[in-house]
Parts: structure tokens; sequence; C-alpha cells
């Protein structure tokens, strides 16, 4: 079936996920409350577990006991408030925040420049597919730069991070008022990028930007081990870029590590590198 790219969504509609979180989740994982979850949270647990293919666990111990008892590496947590992605041996737990997407969107605000804002030179009214959505930092400065009349659709694979990262677009009331009324313009969908790309109309979207998060090595927090633990660290793939070409009106960006070819490799434009940045951009103009 064709997706459409195209069309409007109201600025007061929550976000959420286009495509059941079906298909391979990651190994040794299950679906736990937190603790005394009332009827309705156990509930929506449930649903949820059986969404993603995977078993719930009703809370009664600790997460390492159900660890244990179960031999899982990780525990997707279901509360009332938030949905939180926990990994065996790990204090710290995966949420969505709004991170450093956040925080760049409030340095953005106060007239600092962004290196992706820049290189995707983005307008009112546009719309933008993230094809590599991750926490939706990126996601969310695009959606604050194509104000009301625009939105962004991003692309998350991994159903585990998506269940996260859907419920907290939803739910999680951000602050300034521009970071809240920004992710309520992001519509997350659960899908290979290349798939979903391909299943675009020709000329669609304005603009369609990657960014390979393991493209390099990097010191990551325990949050970010465990995002690397489940989401796809694969690169972008020339088939993907030709898609995004087809698909993209304006233009196509790849954000990549300052060290990597794969700017080059796939033919890209190469923006200039700042001095102290870790990142650098290669762009394809339509």
């Amino acid at each position: 079936m064709t997706q459409r790219a195209e069309g409007e969504r109201s600025e007061t509609e929550p976000s959420g996920i286009l495509c059941d979180m079906t298909g391979q989740t990651g190994e040794g994982t299950f679906v736990t409350t937190g603790w005394k979850p009332s009827p309705q949270v156990a509930v929506e647990a449930e649903q949820l577990a059986g969404r993603l293919g995977l078993p719930y666990v009703r809370r009664s111990v600790g997460l390492e006991r159900l660890y244990a008892r179960t031999g899982a590496r990780f525990a997707l947590v279901v509360e009332r408030t938030q949905r939180t992605l926990h990994m065996r041996g790990r204090r710290v737990a995966l949420r969505f925040h709004g991170g450093m997407g956040l925080v760049r969107l409030r340095h953005a605000l106060a007239g600092r420049p962004d290196g992706m804002l820049l290189a995707c030179d983005l307008r009112p009214g546009e719309v933008v597919i993230d094809a590599t959505a991750g926490l939706c930092g990126d996601a969310l400065l695009a959606a604050h730069a194509v104000g009301p009349g625009g939105r962004v659709i991003a692309v998350e694979k991994s159903p585990l991070l998506a269940a996260v990262v859907a419920h907290g677009l939803a739910h999680t009331r951000l602050s300034p008022h521009a970071a809240d009324a920004a992710r309520r313009r992001i519509t997350l969908v659960t899908q290979d990028h290349l798939a979903y790309l391909a299943g675009c109309p020709d000329k669609s979207v304005d603009l369609v930007f990657f960014e390979p998060m393991f493209d390099a090595p990097a010191a990551r927090l325990e949050e970010f081990e465990i995002l690397a633990a489940v989401a796809d660290p694969s690169p972008v793939r020339e088939a993907a870029l030709r898609e995004a070409a087809r698909v993209a009106r304006r233009r196509v960006v790849l954000q990549v590590h300052r060290d990597s070819d794969a700017v080059e490799r796939l033919g890209l434009r190469p923006l200039p590198v700042g001095r102290s940045s870790v990142t650098r951009y290669g762009v394809l103009d339509l």
C-alpha cells in the first residue's frame, strides 16, 4: 500500500505511531509496569506487549529479579506518565525528554546557529522526513523550523525505541512553549527508512534528512548505550539516497561524524566544517 507523505494534520492532534510495531524487536525483552499500576496502565502494558509480540510480565519484584527470572536483557516499563526502556546492568533508563534536541532548540531561540538547520535551510510550511529518527532530537528542531504550517515525519526502525518516543511525543509537555508546539508537528512511523521512502510518492515532501547515529565510534553515556543496543546501526545506503532524491522536492541532507567518508563516498556536496564541530554535512540539491 502506498504511504502518503502529503496532507495536513491538526496542530493539536497528538503525535503517534502510524503503523503497528510488529516484527523483530530485539532479543530478550519483556514488557512490564511500574510498581502498583492502575488497572488501566496494566491493560495498556499488556496490549503494548501484544502489539510488539513480546511477553507481558506482571510486576511483583524489582527489575533485576525479573531479568534473572526471564533471562531477558531489556525491560520496557509502562507507567501512567511515561514509557521507559531499561537494560540489564544499567542504572539509567532510556526515556523521552527532548534531550539535546530541546537544548539545541533553546539555543536556536536565543539566536545561536545550529549546523543541522544551516544545512537543511528549512522554510516555514515545509514537510520534512527525518529518516533516522532515534530520540527525535533532530525532528524536534526541524518541526520548530517549519512552523505551524509544516510538519515532520520521523521514521524509526526499532519498535522498542519507537514505543518510548511515540508515547513521549504524545504526552510529554516540553518547555518552552515553542518546543511543545514543535513536538505536536511530529508524526512517528515505525519502519525501515528505505521501505518507507520506497512507498512515498514522487516529490511529496520538501526535504529528507539522514543521521546514522552510529556512523563512527563516540563516547556515550549509559542512556546512549541502551540506544545503541536497540537502534539500527546500519549506515545510509545508496539505495536510500536514491529514494530520498525521488521523494524530496528540494534537498537531501546527510549528517555524519566529521571523520566519516560517507559524504564523498555517496557523492554528496560537502558543506564547510566548523573547527570545533564533531559532525559534518553533505547535501544533494534537487
